[in-house]
């Protein structure tokens, strides 16, 4: 992971499935950059919820 979060693109596509999955697909409940917010509700609406790993 440490690897990962040397490329910051590779950590978003590694990471942010996993942080919606956290939170149950409420991006409202992360804290998410404002100007960020719309582009990943857009990412989120077009990808199907992400389900927990475990």
């Amino acid at each position: 992971m440490v690897v990962a979060a040397l490329v910051p693109p590779l950590w978003r596509r590694v990471m942010d499935h996993r942080v919606l999955a956290h939170y149950g697909g409420d991006l409202e409940l992360a804290n998410v950059h404002p100007p960020a917010l719309r582009r990943l509700r857009e990412r989120q609406r077009r990808r199907p919820a992400a389900s927990p790993e475990r």
